[in-house]
């Protein structure tokens, strides 16, 4: 699986999501300001209360990273993530 980016600059790319393994791109922060998931432990730092976009994986029991963690390699790339916004997203 291959995607295409648009940069703003007016550059376009070719990035690997998943073609033989590989993934290109990393998402490090596009979270909102301001946005907290106040009672939700990082599973990958341990920092109570992660701070942007919290990532919930749909195949383990309670195991959630924060943007940091889940860019990080961290947890089984195989796995699906529910990706939440805000505190109040259904994911």
């Amino acid at each position: 699986k291959t995607v295409v980016v648009n940069w703003d600059s007016g550059h376009r790319t070719n990035y690997r999501v998943g073609y033989q393994g590989q993934y290109d791109l990393i998402i490090v922060d596009n979270a909102q300001i301001g946005v907290k998931h106040p009672n939700i432990i990082c599973d990958g730092c341990s920092k109570v209360g992660i701070a942007g976009i919290r990532f919930r994986c749909a195949q383990c029991s309670n195991f959630d990273l924060c943007s940091a963690c889940y860019g990080s390699d961290i947890h089984d790339l195989d796995h699906t993530f529910i990706r939440y916004q805000t505190s109040n997203s259904v994911g």
